[in-house]
């Protein structure tokens, strides 16, 4: 069985050294490589922005590359079993599974974030099944017009003999961390839309209220919206040096939140369709988490408040309450969360599960 994956994602690669910041499409490529099934990627083709500025320099000026590119991607679909696309989405995805679909080659699409209700012509006609990773999304698929057998469910893959619970103490004395300090982690990309500016603004009201913690950045190398300047900027100018440590680079992502007693995801805003990989990650180590859900239920149907986890409105008068609300519980309970967390992970998301399930889809699919 050989697979071509096309992708837009610049985070994804099968080829990982380091548990460091994760995504869904990673852990897609990592579990063909267990599967030993033969994939190559394309990674980046060449794509089409949605403003109308960018409709006209690509149609005008690069109209020779896409006949080039198009030429190129139907000769080499053809000696491929199938192909996947990961993170293809609006006229980039039509206009290259529009070539594809003429080498006769079967298709799967990834569906991270939720179609519109006009792509639903494109997604019956050209893809043969479409995964999703929130069982929730089956029931809008549906409503918009795709068929139920086209579309297989299956749980973002977690690897629990990696993340799992470890010694606190001796993490902290590797990173030069105080073991007697309550630590607060923001795992994950530099985003305003992933809460970033409102953990640092949880943390300056922290301080301000006389508590006593550490707030623990761990910065993914890959920015959104943020900038690594503007971070130490907003800790010089609100005067938070004494509170804030900031982890960069390739950190092992198991370990990290393992030094944390509570790990946060205060996400503003969620365009994906599936829950973040981090969050799974953190709860297969048995971490304490507070997470926000916002614009789609991604969270709600893994994550059940004061289960496995926290849920609340993302707002720092929240985050606050919640925090405040965890250190008066019995340490007996906090456990009982963690321990609830990870058995979660191993019943929905297990590597080995979810490696199954798609040896099965790509079996049908070829």
């Amino acid at each position: 069985m050989r697979i071509l994956i096309i992708s837009e994602d610049p985070l994804s690669t099968a080829t990982r050294e380091y548990y460091g910041p994760t995504n869904v499409a990673s852990n897609f490529e990592l579990i063909l490589k267990v599967l030993n099934i033969d994939f190559t990627i394309i990674k980046n083709p060449i794509r089409i922005a949605s403003d109308s500025s960018a409709y006209i320099s690509y149609f005008v000026l690069d109209s020779y590359n896409i006949v080039l590119n198009c030429a190129k991607y139907f000769l080499i679909a053809c000696k491929y079993d199938a192909i996947v696309f990961q993170y293809m989405r609006g006229l980039s995805a039509i206009i290259y599974s529009l070539t594809f679909w003429l080498s006769d080659t079967p298709i799967l699409k990834i569906i991270y974030f939720k179609p519109p209700w006009w792509h639903v012509y494109f997604l019956n006609k050209y893809f043969k099944n479409l995964i999703v990773f929130n069982p929730k999304m089956v029931e809008y698929l549906i409503s918009i017009g795709v068929p139920q057998d086209k579309i297989k469910v299956i749980s973002p893959p977690i690897d629990v003999n990696v993340f799992r619970k470890m010694d606190k103490k001796i993490l902290r004395n590797k990173y030069n961390l105080e073991s007697n300090k309550y630590i607060l982690l923001y795992h994950g990309r530099p985003s305003v839309a992933r809460g970033l500016i409102l953990f640092l603004e949880t943390t300056e009201a922290l301080r301000d209220r006389g508590e006593d913690f550490v707030a623990l950045l761990s910065l993914a190398d890959v920015s959104d919206d943020i900038s690594p300047k503007y971070v130490r900027d907003y800790i010089n100018e609100h005067r938070l040096g004494s509170n804030i440590r900031i982890l960069t680079g390739k950190n092992n992502a198991a370990e990290i939140y393992n030094i944390a007693d509570v790990v946060i995801f205060p996400f503003l805003k969620n365009s994906a369709i599936c829950p973040a990989l981090s969050i799974l990650e953190a709860m297969a180590c048995e971490c304490i988490i507070i997470a926000s859900d916002v614009d789609s239920s991604c969270i709600t149907h893994v994550l059940k408040n004061e289960y496995n986890g926290f849920l609340i409105n993302p707002t720092t008068n929240d985050l606050i309450i919640c925090l405040n609300n965890i250190k008066k519980k019995s340490h007996e309970t906090i456990n009982d969360v963690g321990i609830n967390a990870r058995l979660t992970i191993q019943e929905h998301c297990s590597f080995k599960k979810t490696k199954e399930l798609l040896y099965s889809i790509l079996e049908d699919l070829c």
